[in-house]
C-alpha cells in the first residue's frame, strides 16, 4: 500500500510545484500535513479534511487499492472537491435525486456491508448524498478553470448522475489526473508565478503552461508533448501520414506495464481533400492479462480548450481485470502547412 501511495503522489508532483516528503511525526497538536492510515474497518477509502488549516487524514482500505483511487483522495487533501458539486455542474451533468435511495440500497447489497447496522447505513446514506450536494458560492473557488468531465475528481456516470451529452459517459470516472486538474492545483498553490522572468522565455503552444519545477519546458494537454507542446508526446504511438483514400494498419505492442495505465498518442496527418472515413484500433496485450479492461479513443478539435474530450470505448474487459490497463489514443485536429492533421 505504501508503494501505491508513493505512486499516487507522483500524479500531483508531475506538472505542479508540489513535493511530498515522508515525515515520521505523529498526528497531533501542531501537525501540519497529510496523515495517512488504514481505515478503521479495513475497507473505507476517504479523506477527512478540515475547512481551514492543512491537517488532513486519508483513510486507505480495500476500496482504494489503486494508485488512481489514492490520488483521488490526495486531491481532496490538496483542496479539490468532487467535480460534480461545482456550481456550474447543471450545465454538464444531470443529478437524479429521486433515485438516490434506491441506488444506495443496491450498493448496500454488497457483502462488504453485511455487518453494517441500520444506524450505520443511515449515516452512510447521509455521506452518500453529500457526494452530490452542490456547493454554494462561498465554498467554491475554481480560478475560472472550466468544468472537466474527465477530471480525476469527477465520479463515473451512473443512474444517479449522467452527462448532458451521453458521448461523455465513459469520459467520466477517469483514472488519472487531467491537464486541468494540474492547472487547478497550480493556481491554488501559487505555482504559476514560480518561474518569474525565466519562464517568460518559454512560449507554450496549445494552452500548455511552463513547468513550475524546471522552468525550462512546458506541461502539455493530452495529445501534445515536446518542450513547447508542439510535438507528439514521447510515448508509444507514431505519426502516420495519409495521402489519399487508403487503409493503413498499425500495431503497437506494449508489454511489461505491471498493471499501470499506458497512454498512446498517434498523430494522423491527412490532406483536407481526403477526410478520414474510418479509424479502427486493435490491441495486443502481451502481459498475463487476457485482455484490456479499458481501451478508448479520444478526439479533440484544434481550438477546443484543453479539457478531456469524449472517450469512446473500443473494447471492454472482465470485472476481475478492471482498472488494470487503460489505453488512450489521443487524436487532435491541427493544421500543418496547408494540410490538416488528426492527432
Amino acid at each position: 500500500m505504501k508503494d501505491l501511495f508513493v505512486e499516487a503522489t507522483e500524479v500531483w508532483q508531475n506538472g505542479t510545484c508540489l513535493d511530498f516528503k515522508e515525515d515520521s511525526a505523529e498526528q497531533g497538536p501542531g501537525f501540519d500535513g497529510i496523515f495517512v492510515t488504514m481505515g478503521p474497518d479495513g475497507g473505507v477509502c476517504n479523506t477527512a479534511s478540515p475547512i481551514t488549516g492543512r491537517n488532513h487524514t486519508i483513510y486507505l482500505g480495500i476500496n482504494c487499492e489503486t494508485a488512481s483511487g489514492i490520488a483521488h483522495e490526495i486531491g481532496h487533501a490538496l483542496g479539490l472537491p468532487h467535480t460534480q458539486i461545482r456550481l456550474d455542474r447543471d450545465d454538464y451533468i444531470t443529478i437524479n435525486e429521486e433515485i438516490m435511495s434506491k441506488e444506495f440500497d443496491k450498493m448496500m447489497e454488497h457483502e462488504y456491508y453485511d455487518d453494517y447496522t441500520e444506524d450505520d447505513k443511515a449515516e452512510l446514506f447521509k455521506l452518500y448524498k453529500l457526494q452530490y450536494k452542490k456547493m454554494n458560492k462561498s465554498e467554491q473557488v475554481n480560478y475560472t478553470v472550466p468544468y472537466d468531465l474527465g477530471s480525476l475528481m469527477q465520479y463515473s456516470y451512473s443512474a444517479v448522475m449522467m452527462p448532458k451529452d451521453t458521448k461523455y459517459n465513459t469520459t467520466m470516472g477517469s483514472q488519472f489526473a487531467s491537464f486541468l486538474d494540474k492547472v487547478l492545483v497550480n493556481e491554488h498553490y501559487n505555482c504559476t508565478g514560480k518561474c518569474g522572468t525565466e519562464g517568460q522565455e518559454i512560449k507554450c503552444e496549445y494552452k500548455g503552461f511552463v513547468d513550475p519545477k524546471t522552468c525550462d519546458k512546458c506541461v502539455c494537454p493530452g495529445g501534445y508533448g515536446g518542450k513547447l507542446c508542439n510535438d507528439r508526446p514521447d510515448e508509444c504511438g507514431e505519426e502516420i501520414w495519409i495521402r489519399g483514400t487508403e487503409t493503413i494498419t498499425k500495431s503497437f505492442y506494449i508489454s511489461g506495464n505491471n498493471g499501470k495505465y499506458v497512454t498512446c498518442t498517434s498523430w494522423l496527418r491527412i490532406s483536407s481533400d481526403f477526410p478520414v472515413s474510418n479509424i479502427a484500433f486493435d490491441i495486443n496485450d502481451t502481459t498475463a492479462q487476457l485482455w484490456c479492461s479499458a481501451f478508448a479513443a479520444e478526439e479533440t478539435q484544434k481550438d477546443t480548450p484543453p479539457i478531456v474530450n469524449t472517450r469512446e470505448d473500443i473494447i471492454g474487459g472482465s470485472a476481475s481485470d478492471y482498472l488494470k490497463h487503460f489505453f488512450n489514443f489521443g487524436m487532435k485536429q491541427v493544421a500543418f502547412g496547408g494540410e490538416s492533421g488528426l492527432r
